[in-house]
């Protein structure tokens, strides 16, 4: 659940919000095996005035959907996009 929220953290930061999360739910699909690569997918599905939905995914390296997630962010402060992250 923590990877899906980062996810959706860094969903957030790429439009140019820097916020708190409101409200997760994820849905665990497959088995996640251990120690293996993983892709993580996030994006914004819709922005009004400081709440952010999101979405995000957890694939494995051939594409298969292991877990997914939706939820909301509260903006905190706006950043430049895709700044997120960078130190």
């Amino acid at each position: 659940m923590a990877l899906i929220d980062e996810a959706m953290a860094y969903a957030a930061g790429a439009v140019g919000w820097k916020g708190v999360t409101a409200e997760v739910s994820t849905r665990f699909r497959r088995p996640v095996p251990l120690e293996t690569k993983l892709k993580l997918v996030g994006r914004v599905v819709w922005e009004r005035r400081n709440v952010v939905g999101v979405e995000a995914e957890i694939l494995g390296m051939d594409g298969t959907v292991l877990a997914s997630g939706e939820g909301k962010f509260v903006g905190k402060a706006r950043i430049e996009p895709g700044t997120l992250g960078r130190a």
